[in-house]
C-alpha cells in the first residue's frame, strides 16, 4: 500500500489505476462471498474508528459493502483504492462524521474520493498527453507552398501599396 502514496501521504491515484485486479474482476476471481467479505471488514474497520451514538448494524455494513462492490464498475475501483479511501476517510479528507455512521455517509465520502481520484487522473492523463504533442498544430504546416495563396498575397500587397501612393 505505501507505493501508492506520494510523499506529501497523498493518494498516488496513477499508480493505483495501474493495478490490475479490479473490485469487478474479483467477483469472478475470488467469489462474491469472498470479496464482500474483504469489504466488509474495511467498512468494520473504518466504522470501529470513530465513537459514534448509532453504529452500523452487521445487516447495515453487509448492505453497504454489497453496495460499494455494485457501484464499483463505475469508475474500475480496486480494493487498494478502498483502503486508500478509508484511511483518507478517517483523517477527515471527505467529510466529517458526526453522530452515526451510515451507507448514505460513506457514499458521500465516497463520491469525493471518486472526484478527487478522477481530477488527478485527468490532469495526469492531459500532462502525459502535452509532453508528447509537439509545440505547434500539424494541421497548419505545409511542406509546399500554396500557388493561390502567393498570387492572393501578391495582390493584395500591390493593392495596398497602389492605395498608399494614391493617397499621397
Amino acid at each position: 500500500m505505501v507505493k501508492h502514496f506520494t510523499v506529501a501521504n497523498q493518494p498516488n491515484y496513477p499508480a493505483l489505476l495501474s493495478v490490475g485486479e479490479r473490485i469487478p474482476d474479483l467477483v469472478d476471481k475470488i467469489g462474491l462471498s469472498t470479496l464482500s467479505a474483504l469489504v466488509m471488514a474495511e467498512v468494520t474497520k473504518f466504522q470501529n474508528s470513530y465513537t459514534v451514538i448509532r453504529p452500523m448494524t452487521a445487516t447495515q455494513i453487509a448492505d453497504c459493502a454489497l453496495a460499494i462492490i455494485s457501484s464499483a464498475e463505475e469508475d474500475r475501483l480496486s480494493l487498494n483504492d478502498l483502503v486508500i479511501f478509508f484511511e483518507g476517510a478517517k483523517q477527515g479528507k471527505y467529510g466529517r462524521v458526526l453522530d452515526h455512521i451510515d451507507q448514505h455517509v460513506i457514499f458521500e465520502m465516497l463520491d469525493k474520493y471518486r472526484e478527487e481520484r478522477h481530477l488527478v487522473v485527468y490532469r495526469h492523463r492531459e500532462d502525459e498527453n502535452l509532453k508528447h504533442k509537439p509545440g505547434y498544430d500539424d494541421d497548419r504546416l505545409s511542406n509546399s507552398t500554396d500557388e493561390n495563396e502567393v498570387s492572393i498575397q501578391k495582390v493584395i500587397w500591390e493593392y495596398n501599396n497602389n492605395a498608399d501612393n494614391k493617397t499621397v
